[in-house]
């Protein structure tokens, strides 16, 4: 049960995180126009970072004949 929560306030922390984000992205192209690059990269940086990580691929289960056969 206590892992199931810890979980949960991850993906709530991952959430507040990315809405956090949004607002200041918003909040720095209304305002500074010099340093648009490099807000631009360190904004892709953090949205992969906090981006879920990709599914890892499921192995069959069961057996599987050898492709030679």
């Amino acid at each position: 049960m206590r892992t199931f929560v810890a979980l949960r306030r991850v993906v709530e922390a991952r959430d507040a995180l990315r809405r956090k984000l949004d607002e200041l992205e918003k909040h720095f192209e209304s305002r500074l126009a010099e340093h648009d690059a490099q807000l631009a990269q360190v904004f892709s940086v953090l949205r992969e970072l906090v981006a879920p990580p990709p599914l890892p691929k499921k192995r069959a289960i069961g057996f599987t004949p050898p492709e030679g056969e």
